[in-house]
């Protein structure tokens, strides 16, 4: 699993549907997933919105050290409910083996990770959402998104955590409808 492979995967699944010009809204992974689609320009979307999203993952980045201490125990204990769903909707769920792949994912430094440099091939309107307390991805990481991409806008939300999405839609929505109607007016 990695971030390359999941943009192929996406990008299969966009042409199936026939979605080749559609808006992409991706949180977290999803989010680098959507700046890699976007910038390979292999799929033209609308419109891009990364919520939470890594642009690249220095060596210096916190979050690194906060990838590189998590273990499998920690995460059944923040997580369990979460681990409870994945063994139930998959007929031969194996946890330990997605969180050893996400673990690879996460800290990769190659070409298969994090779009890097390549986010300046990004051509259509992007919206880099950012949470003022999210502990994983650092104010700098948004900034700098937003200064490599020409199209690019920034909103940071204060006090808003990683999951800002699940803790305050009701804030974050009319932000996402604006910029959606705006670029597509």
């Amino acid at each position: 699993m990695t971030y390359l492979q999941l943009q192929h995967d996406f990008s299969v699944v966009l042409a199936a549907l026939g979605l080749q010009k559609a808006g992409i809204i991706g949180h977290s992974d999803g989010g680098i997933v959507a700046l890699r689609l976007a910038a390979s320009l292999d799929v033209q979307p609308e419109l891009v919105i990364a919520v939470g999203a890594h642009w690249a993952l220095p060596e210096n980045d916190p979050a690194r050290q906060i990838y590189q201490t998590i273990t499998l125990e920690k995460w059944h204990e923040i997580f369990g409910d979460q681990i409870s769903v994945y063994n139930a909707e998959n007929p031969q769920p194996d946890f330990g083996k997605l969180f050893t792949a996400a673990m690879h994912m996460w800290l990769g430094c190659d070409a298969d990770a994090y779009p890097g440099a390549s986010v300046k091939n990004i051509q259509c309107p992007l919206l880099v959402v950012h949470g003022g307390d999210d502990m994983l991805v650092s104010r700098q990481q948004g900034f700098e998104l937003t200064e490599q991409v020409k199209s690019a806008r920034l909103l940071n939300l204060p006090f808003a955590k990683h999951t800002l999405l699940e803790d305050m839609p009701e804030r974050v929505f009319p932000f996402l409808r604006d910029f959606m109607n705006r670029v597509t007016a």
